[in-house]
């Protein structure tokens, strides 16, 4: 069907899913809420649009979105700064025609600069918030990975019983979560499963490294492991 791929439509379901997220979270804990996103959210209607809901957000926009910031104005990517250096900019005029007033946090990398605007005032903690998007992308992939998570393939029939194994996949996935968050902490056991790509270790979920772990380590030397793995077993 067509609204499947309608840009309105989508936006339409994003936006109700967060109204509906934040009703559900009391009052004197929404300040606390940080929205991440990346540049597909970084249109001015959305922006406004959390803002109206009343919690923070930390987006990472293009380069070819045109601020206005004393004596500057133009697209992003005409601002020069040098290597490795970051530049802070408050009440940033974003985006020509709206002109929304947001702060701008520009941060230089060699291939793709950082572009992330956001309402919060110290740029330390937006830095350190944005960098938990790929921990965030990891987990979103483990979802959509039938490997972990394929509901259909148990062929259930029936509301209740349906219930019944989303029911035991949540404890599941949290007993997982819990056990990787721990080991996050744990240099011999992220050095087990740790993969190396171009040099670089590959950054992991809390949910797939907990996995990893409870497949690879041996767990007669770790006996507190053995309920996890009664809990979640690995394939073989």
């Amino acid at each position: 069907a067509n609204y499947l791929v309608d840009e309105s439509w989508q936006n339409t379901i994003e936006r109700e899913c967060l109204k509906t997220f934040i009703s559900l979270v009391p009052q004197y804990l929404r300040s606390k809420i940080v929205i991440v996103g990346d540049r597909g959210f970084g249109k001015v209607g959305f922006i406004k649009f959390l803002k109206g809901l009343g919690v923070n957000f930390v987006i990472r926009v293009k380069g070819d979105v045109w601020v206005r910031y004393g004596k500057f104005s133009g697209c992003l990517k005409r601002v020069r700064f040098s290597d490795r250096k970051i530049l802070w900019w408050c009440k940033v005029c974003y985006q020509k025609k709206e002109q929304e007033p947001v702060n701008l946090l520009l941060k230089y990398e060699r291939d793709d600069p950082l572009y992330i605007v956001t309402n919060l005032s110290d740029s330390s903690v937006v830095l350190e918030i944005y960098g938990h998007r790929m921990r965030i992308e990891e987990s979103f992939r483990d979802f959509k990975n039938e490997r972990y998570f394929s509901l259909r393939a148990a062929g259930l029939k029936g509301v209740v019983k349906m219930e019944k194994l989303i029911l035991v996949t949540v404890v599941a996935y949290m007993f997982v979560i819990l056990f990787g968050a721990v080991s996050e902490g744990i240099k011999e056991f992220v050095d087990l499963v740790s993969m190396v790509k171009n040099g670089k270790k590959k950054l992991l979920s809390s949910f797939r490294l907990g996995l990893e772990l409870l497949d690879k380590l041996d767990l007669s030397k770790y006996p507190w492991l053995f309920c996890f793995k009664k809990l979640c077993p690995t394939e073989d």
